[in-house]
Formats: structure tokens, sequence, C-alpha cells
């Protein structure tokens, strides 16, 4: 029989984990040392860390170190953020991993101390474990006084009765901070921040004070990576300095993730619209891209307003100019799925950092600002009620003739049928992120299914790149070479899930369905009462689906008024111009 340490805990049996002996099982490569505790857990049938002792930082249990107070594991800090003479850092740990009461403290230059602020941190759970081998997560908050400070070192300390030890903080990525440089350090709101051994060093920043941190880490760097890395370093710290320091233009600049060199929606219509010098730049996967990265900043450091409409990576760490101003045009119409602080798997205070000097963020209707004041953790006065700019459209009938013509030019074989518009929004999907889609049905059957005169036009979400469609039809269409948007136009009929598409949809007063198979098991939550406000019936199988479908004829229900005013009042096809308005106000603002 093949030995626990081979198989691994993923295929042995109890009976197998239970019959082999400690030291076999704390040994098994490739599994982190909650997982290894885990093992133990279940051959003992009770949690092992109870009964173990602290000697130095590990606990032993039947003389084996079964936990290790230092690992990088243990104490992660996420955030370190400078306001109001206050450094506060924050982050994740799993120091309740040994059951014991205990506190996380924080001393400074080796005399104050204080002790985190500390909650449950239920995201930061570890699935698929037994017992409490692996305890859940907390989340830690450290407010340190920085007023007449001009130099501190901390130092984080598990402290349980009179045991002591010294943790060993590991950083999030962008905190730039790596853990093999010893003296690696960062930049932050006018602070050196540094990796000093096990500590973290917070100076004022001065020119001397750069130059030694500078010089620090360049001996390390080149002790380690040779001195060829000298020049890709000084490169680094000059487009730092370059961006701290150059002047400021005055134009617009819109900067985008969601294409590579072109606008969309939102963001194509405003920036078509506004009467300002103007630029923009736009490349999908940004924050993956360097140089990418450093074209976005360094256009964003230049200009006087900044206008985007999702997740800016540099906006993290940026530090907004005096009279600089960030408008946030957010992809997405009205409030149905979760987002941002309530619906991403990001570490709130990390994620916050994103929206953090935002100015303006526009909405689509008044009833909707504190969703996306709490989604971007920011106070509700900065959620403008101007409308949304892409569905001005929906008001202009020269534009959604356009909009017929473009999309009977690509897809001919629609005019003169009815058209049954399906728009489903996108799903994390393993080993494929969410370019694949892969919907529960059976296109053999809902083709056979469909009427004479329907035809199904799929409209894949801008993210779904592979195919959907796994066939041939005559009467079912993946429609890639026109928007959802213009698809409307020529829609008789909507069928989505969790899609904002059913918001703008709702202006052209036309009947939509919600085909929601996975409704019991979808990962995110919602803003409306799915089930009550639906401007439509949710379908949960193919056979409801098929049975809807094939009526022909749909009402229109009888809500769709209340729904439009709570999720789209302030969208009366004079949305841009709003915008346009906002912006031009933060251009002729005096510094």
């Amino acid at each position: 029989m093949m030995s626990v340490s081979e198989q691994g805990i993923f295929t042995a049996s109890r009976e197998e984990i239970s019959s082999a002996v400690d030291v076999e099982l704390n040994n098994i490569k490739g599994l982190d040392q909650y997982r290894r505790l885990q093992l133990l857990d279940i051959k003992y049938g009770k949690n092992v860390i109870n009964e173990a002792e602290l000697m130095g930082s590990k606990w032993i249990f039947h003389e084996l170190p079964v936990l290790d107070m230092r690992a990088r594991t243990m104490f992660e800090i996420k955030t370190i953020v400078f306001s109001e003479g206050t450094v506060t850092i924050q982050g994740i740990d799993r120091l309740g991993v040994t059951s014991r009461p205990y506190a996380l403290q924080c001393i400074e230059n080796d005399e104050a101390c204080s002790s985190a602020v500390m909650k449950d941190y239920t995201p930061a759970d570890i699935e698929g474990y037994d017992g409490e081998a692996a305890a859940k997560g907390e989340w830690f908050r450290f407010d340190i006084p920085m007023k007449g400070k001009e130099d501190l070192e901390l130092s984080f300390v598990y402290s349980s009765g009179k045991q002591l030890v010294e943790l060993a903080p590991s950083y999030a990525r962008y905190l730039d901070l790596p853990k093999d440089i010893r003296n690696s350090y960062n930049v932050i709101s006018g602070y050196i921040v540094k990796r000093h051994g096990l500590r973290l060093s917070i100076k004022k920043v001065s020119a001397n004070a750069r130059l030694s941190a500078e010089a620090h880490m360049a001996y390390e760097m080149i002790r380690k990576k040779g001195i060829g890395w000298l020049a890709e370093r000084n490169s680094e710290i000059i487009f730092r300095r370059h961006i701290e320091r150059g002047s400021m233009s005055n134009k617009v600049a819109f900067i985008s993730v969601r294409a590579t060199d072109t606008l969309l929606g939102n963001m194509e219509l405003v920036y078509n619209r506004l009467d300002l010098p103007k630029t923009f730049y736009a490349k999908l996967n940004m924050s993956a891209n360097p140089d990418s990265l450093k074209k976005a900043l360094k256009l964003a450091s230049e200009s006087k307003v900044i206008v985007t409409d999702d997740y800016l990576t540099f906006l993290r760490t940026y530090q907004k100019k005096p009279g600089q101003h960030i408008v946030q045009l957010w992809h997405a119409t009205g409030a149905g799925k979760r987002f941002g602080q309530d619906g991403t798997n990001l570490f709130p205070p990390l994620d916050a950092l994103y929206h953090k000097d935002y100015d303006a963020v526009t909405v689509s209707a008044e009833g909707i600002r504190k969703y996306y004041a709490g989604a971007f953790c920011i106070p509700e006065d900065r959620i403008v009620a101007t409308g949304v700019a892409r569905t001005d459209m929906f008001f202009d009938e020269a534009a959604a003739q356009a909009a017929r013509v473009k999309v009977y030019d690509a897809y001919p074989e629609l005019k003169g049928k009815q058209v049954i518009m399906y728009a489903p929004t996108f799903r994390d999907i393993p080993g494929h992120g969410r370019s694949r889609f892969d919907p529960e049905l059976d296109f053999d059957k809902l083709s056979s299914a469909l009427g004479n005169n329907q035809v199904l036009a799929v409209c894949p979400h801008p993210v779904m790149t592979e195919p959907i469609v796994n066939g041939r039809y005559p009467n079912i269409l993946e429609t890639r070479e026109v928007s959802s948007n213009d698809m409307m136009f020529v829609a008789d009929l909507l069928i989505t899930d969790y899609s904002s598409v059913m918001f703008e949809f709702s202006l052209l007063n036309k009947p939509m369905a919600f085909y929601c198979y996975d409704y019991d098991s979808y990962e995110r939550d919602f803003y409306m009462d799915f089930e009550k406000e639906l401007p439509g019936p949710l379908l949960r199988t193919q056979e409801e689906l098929t049975e809807y479908i094939s009526k022909g004829d749909h009402l229109i229900e009888s809500d769709y008024e209340a729904f439009r005013e709570k999720y789209l009042g302030a969208c009366d096809g004079h949305s841009t111009d709003r915008i346009c308005k906002l912006i031009e106000d933060y251009y002729h603002t005096v510094k």
C-alpha cells in the first residue's frame, strides 16, 4: 500500500492517515503547515494544537514542530495608509489557529505598545479543512499616531500570557516590499516605508533619507542580483521622481482597461462630446504590463482631470496632485449585482484604495447613490445622479435607426424575424476565468423548439472570448459584430440573467425574462430584491424557458414604470451633456 506521503491528503483515507506516523504526516511535501496540522487533527481526532507547547516561535507536539508562528502566512500586511497624522496598518492574520487567548501587538521603537483592533474575516476562511486546524482569518487594524515622529520602527508581536513571538510580516505585492531584499522600500504619502528585517521602518521623506534608502537597497540588490540590475533600478527611480515632480497640464485624460486602443460605451460617448483639450489611453490587462501601466500613470500625472470607467490599478498608490480631479463613469448601469466593497474578494481596505480619490461617480438614478457610495467606500455626496451616457441613444430615434441599420447590415437574416436576444453575464470558471461561458442549454432542443419566425441571437459579454454556441443552426446566431446595445433595437424579447442589460432594455418598453439556471448557486449577491423586483419572469430550467419563448406574444410586466424610476430615474436622453458639464466644471476650477 502506498504511504500517505506519496498519496497526499486528497487521496488518503482516514484509516491510512490514522495509521501513519507523525513524522510522515508532518513531512509531506507541497502542503502548507495548516494542511499538515489538519492531518494530525484527523489522526488524533482532536485539535492537537491545544496540547502543543510554544518553544521559541514554534508549537511543539510530541516533540514535533507543528506550527511556526513566523511563517509568513500567519501575518500579512495588506494596506499602509497615512491620514491626518496617523498611519493605519491593516491586514489578515491566522493567529487564531492556536486556539488560545492572545493579543496582536505593535511595538514602537522598542518602547510604546498598542494592541490591534480585530474582527473575524470570513473571506479568509480556508475551505475544505476538517476540524479547526485552519482557523478562519482575522482582520487586524493598527492606528499609530505620527504627529511629531520623524522616524518610527515597528515590530509586530503575538502575545499569549508571558509568551511573546515577534512575527515575520508578509506584504501585499503592490506595496513593493519584496521579502528577499532586506532593505526594500517604497514611498507612500511622503514617507519612506522600508522593510528592515522582521520590522517595518517609517521615516519622513527628505533628500538625505531617500538617498540613504536608495543606497542601502542598491547595495542589497547588487549583492544578490549583480551590477546589471542597477541601471534598471535607476530608471525606475527617475520615473517615480518624474511622476511626483512633473507639472500638470490643462487636459482631460480618459484612461480605460476595458479595451485596447479604443474607448467603449460611456467613455467613447463622453470623449466625443467633450469640447476640451483631451487624450485617451486604453489597454486591456494594463496591470499585467509594466510598460502599459507606466504610460497610463504618466498620462494621469500630467492631466488636470482623469476619467475612467473601471478599476485603475495605479490609483491604489498614486497621490492625486493639488487641483487634480478624478471622475468615475462606471461601466454598468443601475444597481443589480453587488460590486466593489460589496461584491469582490479583495480585502476591503485594499479595494477602497482604488476609489479613495474619486471626486465624482456618475450613476443612473438618485435612489441608487447609496449603493455606489458603499461599494466604493466614499461619501455619498461624491455620487452624482447624472444618468448614464450610453442610455441617451434610447431617447434618440436617429440613433436607434442607425443601430438597426448596423445590426441588419451585419446580420441580414434577422430582418422580418421575431428576434430573441440572449445576453447573459459572465461566470468565473476555474481554469478559464471569464472567457468561457457554458450555459445549461441544449441548443439542439432549443433550435427545434423555436417557431418558424423566431431567431435566437446570442450576445456574448465582451469578456466571453470563447464560442458559446456549440454548433451551426439556421435559427441561432452568435452575434459578435455588433454591441448588445445596438442589438436591443432589433430585439423583440430579451432573455438575460443577472446582467445589467436589463436596465437599458427596460427603456425600450419591451418584454424580458430571466433564465437563471444557477440562481441557487450564483456567487454574487444583489442590491435589488431579485425575485420581487425583476421586470419579467424568473425561469430556472430549459423547459420553463422553452415554454415561455413558445408563447410567441409576450406581455410587459406591470411594474416596469416603478423599476425604471428606481434604477434609471436620471436617464432622460441628456446624460452625456450633464456628464460633460461636470467634467468642464472640474477643468475650469482654479487650483
